[in-house]
């Protein structure tokens, strides 16, 4: 099955909130054994124009979905993920940002920024896992360095092991490492945020603690 249209909005009549152009979409195979293929160009009232492409794969038991792409922001932020649900729900997945830029959509607020996340966890009835076994953030924030690098693990339990977080935002920055539960606290932390004035929205003041 394949779709293709030259344009697509939202809603039919009236100002257009959503639309999406180049619009193409491949389905092969069946529900068994299938592949999926998607690109567009989209843009929205409160979206930034972006380039989207997809391409899947799976079967009725999972999907592996193989790279999404979106180039907006003057970057590219790619996503390639593992969803099973033969048994309990799980997933596995690694994003990745290269050279986004909020300065035109965010004038009072630029950010540009690189790094990969990597994650996976399950779900199987009320309980959970999940870890992100890489975590890597860099860029600048309002002309603020950025540093955030890491890993961490946690459940339903709120049970928490961070073998170690390091944030830095500026000259602010935190280093953290321990384990920590809703009885037990075993976290070693040193924090030095000398100035926290304008770092973030909403963020003032100063901190310390070790």
């Amino acid at each position: 099955m394949e779709l293709k249209s030259k344009q697509l909005a939202w809603p039919f009549s009236g100002e257009k909130q959503f639309q999406a152009d180049d619009v193409q979409l491949k389905f092969s195979g069946k529900m068994t054994d299938y592949a999926l293929a998607f690109s567009a160009v989209v843009k929205g009232q409160s979206l930034p124009p972006a380039k989207i492409a997809l391409n899947a794969k799976g079967n009725e038991r999972q999907i592996n979905l193989d790279k999404l792409t979106v180039n907006a922001l003057e970057g590219k932020t790619e996503l390639k993920a593992l969803l099973d649900w033969q048994q309990a729900i799980s997933w596995r997945g690694e994003l990745t940002l290269d050279g986004i830029n909020t300065a035109k959509e965010v004038p009072d607020w630029p950010s540009k920024l690189n790094g990969r996340i990597k994650t996976q966890g399950s779900l199987y009835g009320g309980s959970w896992q999940m870890s992100v076994p890489e975590l890597k953030i860099t860029g600048n924030v309002k002309q603020n360095k950025v540093d955030v690098a890491g890993s961490l693990q946690g459940n339903s339990y709120l049970q928490w092991k961070i073998p170690g977080l390091h944030l830095a935002l500026g000259p602010n920055s935190a280093d953290i490492k321990g384990e920590l539960g809703v009885k037990d606290l075993n976290l070693d932390a040193t924090i030095d945020a000398p100035h926290l004035d304008n770092a973030l929205p909403g963020l003032g003041g100063t901190a310390k603690a070790w």
